[in-house]
This record gives structure tokens, C-alpha cells and sequence, in this order.
């Protein structure tokens, strides 16, 4: 189904009503079947690329994924996990008013989970996605909500940011924090200065402990970023560090 799709965008469009519930329905049903499971994914994915189709698609996904994400307990954590994956996919093709409703249904869900899973699976998809909102929304994921000011929107951001990089959680859960601190430090660079110091800490005492080659890389890439936003905070960092 996915390759018609892609050979013939515009057929998607009148059997969008049918195909997107099937899909869906398809996933859940086979989540603990990855070949299968995976497959009905990424022909979501593949209709949210075509324009015509995308509202729909978004309205027939978000309400399942917000339930998902609301009760993780009820729902196996493949269940989750695939929940998480497919918010990234539709918010890339998505308008801003697109990725305001997605954060409206799902974000603080996103949040909660990265601020209490302890699973490694779980924890890089939250990372994904608030990437992708951070990357979407810009400056105006700060006064979405859920907190009242921009400060406190930041913090929970940061907050879950700075969970992954305790050392009391696996190298495995940090994999991919990396990509949200950096989209973080391009995207919100004045907010983001005068946590460095804190953050920067944390990753050094992190990058320390790492045995994984994918997250130390990840982490100097941080370093990095991070010298662009405040040369001098990150070398006073390494010093204190030493």
C-alpha cells in the first residue's frame, strides 16, 4: 500500500477516510509484530507527506496517540514506544497550526513521560519528540503551555533533558538527548545561556561515564553546539570540571 502511495500520491486522497483507521487499527493490533507493525507506520507517515491528506490524517491519529501516551500503564510499552515514534512523523510535514494542536493534545503526556519512565526505549522516543517540537514550534513552544511563563516552559524541557544525562539511568536512555539539547541550543539560544553552566555540568560528569561510542559522540557534539552559545561558559565548565 505504502509503495502506491508513493508511485500515485493523489489515489491517497479519496480513500484516506478508509486507509488511516485501518493502519492505525493494523498497528495496535500487531504492535508486538515489528515487520507488520512498523509497515502500517510508515504508510501513515508516507499519506501525512502528501498535503491533501494531512489534516485528516492528523485528526483520525492524535486522539488515539494522546490515550496511549495519557495511560502508559494500560497499554504495552510497544504500544508506547510506537506511539512516541509516530509523533515525529506527522509533525515534520505539519504547519504550525498543525504542530500547535498536536502540542495541545499530546505534549504534556510527552513530558510526564520523560520526567518518570525509567525505560530506555521510552526515553529516546520522548527525546525524539520534543526535538521535533522544539525544531517546529520555535520560540513559541515556550508560551504553549503547559506552565505559565516561558521560564517555567523551559525548565520542564530542561528538566527532562537533564534527567537523561543523570548517571542513575543506562547510557542507553541518553542515546538520543544529545539532538534535543543541541535543537534546544540553536533554537532558543538566549533562553538557553544561563542554564549552561548547569547543563554543561551534568553532560561533562555524563560524557565521563559513557561506555556507549554513539552517546559519547553525541554528547561532544553537544560540547560543541555549546561553544557557539557561550564560548566562555563552556570552557569555565571544563575547568571546574578537571
Amino acid at each position: 500500500v505504502g509503495l502506491v502511495i508513493k508511485v500515485d500520491p493523489q489515489s491517497a486522497v479519496s480513500v484516506e477516510a478508509t486507509l488511516t483507521p485501518m493502519l492505525l487499527q493494523v498497528w495496535s493490533a500487531y504492535v508486538n509484530d515489528p515487520l507488520i507493525s512498523q509497515d502500517a507506520l510508515e504508510t501513515v507517515n508516507t499519506l501525512a507527506t502528501i498535503p491533501e491528506c494531512l489534516p485528516q490524517v492528523l485528526a483520525r491519529a492524535l486522539p488515539p496517540i494522546a490515550s496511549i501516551l495519557g495511560s502508559p500503564g494500560r497499554h504495552p510499552e510497544a504500544l508506547v514506544v510506537g506511539a512516541l515514534d509516530l509523533l515525529p512523523m506527522l509533525l515534520k510535514p505539519s504547519q504550525p497550526d498543525q504542530v500547535r494542536a498536536a502540542h495541545t493534545a499530546v505534549y504534556t503526556h510527552v513530558l510526564a513521560l520523560g520526567q518518570s519512565s525509567d525505560d530506555n526505549g521510552i526515553l529516546q522516543s520522548v527525546s525524539e519528540v520534543l526535538r521535533m517540537f522544539v525544531s517546529k514550534a520555535g520560540e513559541a513552544i515556550l508560551d504553549w503551555g503547559p506552565g505559565v511563563t516561558q521560564g517555567e516552559n523551559l525548565g520542564l524541557l530542561v528538566g527532562v533533558a537533564g534527567r537523561q544525562l543523570s548517571p542513575t539511568l543506562e547510557d542507553a536512555a541518553a542515546l538520543f538527548v544529545g539532538g534535543l539539547l543541541r535543537t534546544m541550543m540553536r533554537t532558543l539560544p538566549s533562553h538557553m545561556s544561563p542554564l549552561l553552566n548547569q547543563l554543561l555540568s551534568a553532560l561533562v560528569i555524563r560524557l565521563h561515564a559513557a561506555t556507549i561510542p554513539m552517546l559519547k559522540t553525541s554528547l561532544v557534539l553537544v560540547l560543541a553546539c555549546a561553544a557557539h552559545v557561550s564560548a566562555l561558559g563552556l570552557v569555565a565548565c571544563l575547568q571546574v570540571s578537571q
